[in-house]
């Protein structure tokens, strides 16, 4: 079925116009805003995942520390006392991986002073901070609860 005044497939419009289709933007609308807006979800979800270490660090410790019970022995040592510490880090370190790869893509995506760039810096710093809340008791000597 064909429509008399619709071109075919290989036919150039009329009088040299040219249709860029849906999202293409006008002469006066290049640059800035449209790329500002490349990475945004990836940025969110950077900075989502930042801010779900430490909550998913107080979920996990009570995991942690029934891990501990079981795998801990009463007297001496079995080998199996990393079982209480992988249980501990395993969900704060998966959302920090996802915070950092997410946050590099979109920072990869952005342009310099976008919104997007922006959040994804949050992201990643938040991501940092909460590492080092995380990892730097273990360093100073004062969170002996998993050694």
């Amino acid at each position: 079925m064909s429509i008399p005044q619709a071109p075919e497939s290989g036919e150039q419009p009329p009088n040299g116009q040219t249709n860029p289709g849906p999202g293409a933007q006008g002469p006066g609308m290049q640059g800035f805003g449209y790329q500002s807006r490349d990475g945004y979800g990836m940025a969110v979800a950077s900075l989502v995942c930042g801010a779900l270490i430490l909550p998913s660090a107080f979920y996990t410790s009570g995991l942690a520390m029934l891990a501990m019970l079981f795998t801990r022995p009463d007297r001496g040592s079995n080998g199996k006392e990393w079982v209480a510490n992988a249980v501990f880090y395993s969900l704060p370190a998966l959302f920090a991986v996802l915070a950092l790869v997410f946050g590099r893509v979109a920072l990869k995506r952005s342009v310099r002073g976008s919104s997007v760039r922006r959040i994804s810096l949050a992201g990643l710093i938040v991501a940092g901070v909460a590492a080092v809340i995380l990892v730097l008791p273990l360093f100073i000597g004062e969170f002996d609860a998993f050694s």
